[in-house]
């Protein structure tokens, strides 16, 4: 089997239905540091949580495949005034407090940077389950320089050895905030996640009168 490294791309979310349970929640632990000097924000964040095919055989369980061991949250900022758009990186922290909302929903806590002024408009990425990979991709970055393009191209997801749980998840938030006290959770809204590695369900060799009737398994490959 020829493996290869995914990267994390810049895609449009999508809302789909999911059936999961949640296994435990996070807590505040010692793994990070405060992102940042000067007055923060607390919020209550909402994602919700990609939906599973139906399959009669999987290597993970479905309690496996929506498991949230870590969410990490990347925001990037962009100056209103300047008229550019560009989103560049500002900080790093971390969800706390993941709760079951209901359904497919999930919520956790985390604090903001307040902004600077009107202006200064904040995008916040979520990454679940991939607290090493983006920690190490992080240390990187240079604030205000590194693009969100570039910053999420250096993400990457290493496959090659079988993924056991924890999968990775990502999304980002549908639109631009200025942080402070009259930002509410409802004015960003539920952030959909997507999965960073997909699971293909395979057909190996069926007959060709179209009856889903294996017709052998000889010399069977998987070459991408």
């Amino acid at each position: 089997m020829k493996r290869k490294a995914i990267t994390l791309i810049m895609m449009c979310c999508l809302t789909a239905v999911a059936l999961f349970t949640l296994n435990g929640c996070q807590s505040d632990d010692d793994r990070y540091a405060q992102p940042f000097d000067g007055q923060g924000t607390d919020m209550t964040l909402t994602i919700t949580l990609p939906g599973l095919a139906e399959a009669t055989t999987r290597s993970l369980s479905e309690a496996d495949e929506s498991r949230l061991s870590t969410i990490d949250v990347l925001v990037f900022h962009t100056d209103a005034s300047s008229g550019s758009g560009e989103e560049v990186y500002y900080y790093h922290t971390h969800a706390t407090d993941i709760t079951d909302a209901g359904g497919n929903q999930r919520k956790f806590k985390v604090t903001l940077q307040e902004s600077a002024d009107g202006n200064d408009r904040q995008r916040f990425v979520i990454l679940a389950n991939l607290n090493s990979e983006v920690a190490s991709a992080v240390a990187g970055f240079t604030v205000g320089t590194t693009t969100k393009e570039d910053a999420l191209k250096a993400i990457t997801v290493n496959t090659n050895a079988k993924w056991t749980g924890s999968l990775p998840m990502w999304g980002e938030s549908a639109g631009t905030h200025v942080v402070g006290n009259t930002l509410q959770a409802s004015h960003i809204g539920v952030i959909p996640l997507l999965r960073a590695l997909a699971r293909i369900d395979v057909g190996l060799n069926f007959s060709s009168a179209g009856d889903d009737t294996p017709a052998g398994l000889a010399d069977f490959k998987i070459s991408d």
